[in-house]
């Protein structure tokens, strides 16, 4: 059995890019090892500490919460297109027919 990737603790801090808060690091690796280390959305391989961005399955706006169950690995692309989508309405339209 593969042992889980893990990084040293770091405080919540605060994004430079926006006003969210960023997850401590023992959160990010928790959610890359349980995705495999890919995005959740199309599959590209991640960087376990750095390259991805934590998504929601359901997002804040629809009353997605931070429980674990809850949030995923996910590329930058992948995250930014999705948007306030579910995951499950984003994944249909990655498999859909190219416009």
């Amino acid at each position: 059995m593969a042992s889980a990737i893990t990084e040293p603790d770091v405080p919540w801090e605060r994004s430079s890019e926006s006003n969210r808060t960023l997850a401590p690091s023992d959160r990010r690796a928790d959610v890359s090892n349980r995705g495999g280390g890919r995005c959740h959305n199309c599959g590209v391989t991640l960087h376990p500490f750095r390259d991805f961005e934590i998504d929601r399955l359901h997002p804040h706006v629809l009353d997605g919460l931070d429980d674990p169950t809850n949030l995923v690995a996910a590329c930058r692309c992948c995250n930014r297109a999705k948007g306030a989508q579910n995951a499950t309405s984003f994944r249909a339209q990655l498999a859909g027919p190219l416009s």
